[in-house]
């Protein structure tokens, strides 16, 4: 999802949304009859395939009421808070239901992942950071890339007073002139929320894509206050602005294909993080990787020279020893390799592969004692190599 444009997801959600929204519109804007019945039937049902396409749009709900509120003030024309509430419990319900799936499938793990250095009051506050992360990388598309290295509290106080003045300024704004800029803002905060809550798909606790939805609402108010100067500007001015969004427009298709260029392969993703990267824990992860892409593309000592990096910044990180333990084994030895495979289980007990290949390196070492219960492990915790090895064998498991 480096490109907006390869997400599939964030596509086929918005390709569902949209229209969702202005089906909505069309039957809260209209008078009480088939057509308008129609147009909420089929707002729910875009709203549904929406969030079957990602959890974002669970957040449908609140953006409704922001438009019953802010867009149409529905509740200036005669129309019942109580219905304005009851016509959202479909959608809520689908939300819901969504939500909870979702939560029930995701890591256990991940939530904590992400914070796991934070202290509580740094916890809520970091949500404002994640804010004042989009709004910069959306502001300034530059040193993009798929990690980014953990925050202190001043940059978390920063994203609050940010969303404090922002939010305090729009809704002056509101009260005295127009109501299109605070209606983009707040649904702009909504559609991030799913991501701060850590409801999203990756481990990362902020990143690039978590954005791509969340701004189009921003875009569209950028869009029409660029219809409303063209529109009321001389021609001189025109000229400027059309020069000026065409300029734009080709700086930033640039910077996407020069992006998407670093994608296009694993060694060349890892390659551009690491090479500007310092070897500290934040970047762990960025070395790992590229290992393994080395080791998979048959260049084993460049593999185990970023690796052994990894290690010494970073002795508990399960992942780096265990492929360790892969490399020492494939470089003939077994001895080495099995203390890796050890040192991988005492960190992290519940990984197959890690008991599958220490019990077949205790095997060639001779410690056929210790290599049948390691096999026995690996077996229960799932690998089917491991079945298939004590099956074979006449073991049971």
């Amino acid at each position: 999802s480096v490109s907006w444009i390869s997400d599939r997801k964030d596509l086929l959600c918005a390709f569902f949304l949209l229209p969702a929204l202005l089906a909505y519109v069309r039957y809260a804007s209209g008078r009480s009859g088939r057509g308008t019945r129609l147009a909420y039937v089929l707002s729910f049902a875009l709203v549904l395939l929406a969030c079957l396409s990602k959890l974002i749009a669970a957040m449908v709900p609140v953006i409704l009421l922001l438009l019953d509120w802010l867009w149409l003030e529905r509740h200036k024309k005669g129309v019942g808070r109580a219905r304005i509430l009851l016509e959202k419990i479909p959608f809520l319900l689908v939300s819901l239901t969504l939500v909870a799936v979702t939560s029930s499938l995701s890591p256990e793990a991940k939530r904590a992942y992400a914070v796991a250095h934070l202290t509580g009051f740094e916890t809520w506050l970091f949500a404002f950071y994640a804010l004042l992360f989009s709004i910069a990388k959306t502001l300034l598309p530059i040193h993009l890339g798929p990690i980014y290295p953990r925050i202190g509290l001043g940059w978390m106080v920063v994203g609050f007073l940010l969303f404090l003045v922002v939010t305090a300024g729009l809704a002056l704004v509101a009260r005295r002139h127009n109501r299109a800029p605070l209606l983009a803002w707040l649904v702009y905060l909504v559609l991030l929320v799913p991501n701060v809550a850590g409801l999203s798909s990756g481990m990362q606790p902020v990143a690039d894509r978590y954005s791509y939805l969340a701004t189009i609402g921003l875009f569209l108010l950028l869009g029409a206050a660029i219809v409303r100067a063209w529109e009321r500007g001389s021609a001189s001015r025109r000229i400027a602005l059309a020069a000026g969004s065409t300029a734009l427009a080709g700086i930033l298709a640039t910077s996407t294909l020069a992006q998407a260029a670093r994608w296009r392969s694993s060694i060349s993703l890892w390659e551009s993080v690491v090479h500007g990267a310092p070897a500290r824990r934040d970047y762990v992860d960025a070395y790992l990787n590229l290992g393994v892409a080395y080791s998979e593309a048959g260049r084993a000592a460049e593999a185990r020279s970023l690796l052994e990096r990894a290690a010494a910044v970073d002795s508990s990180n399960a992942d780096v020893l265990y492929n360790l333990g892969v490399l020492t084994y494939a470089d003939g030895d077994p001895k080495q390799a099995a203390d890796r495979f050890r040192a991988a289980l005492r960190l992290s007990p519940r990984r197959a592969d890690a008991w599958y290949n220490y019990a077949i390196v205790l095997d060639q070492l001779g410690r056929h004692e210790e290599a049948v219960p390691a096999m026995v492990r690996a077996a229960r915790l799932g690998s089917k190599d491991a079945q298939e090895a004590l099956t074979g064998s006449g073991l049971g498991w």
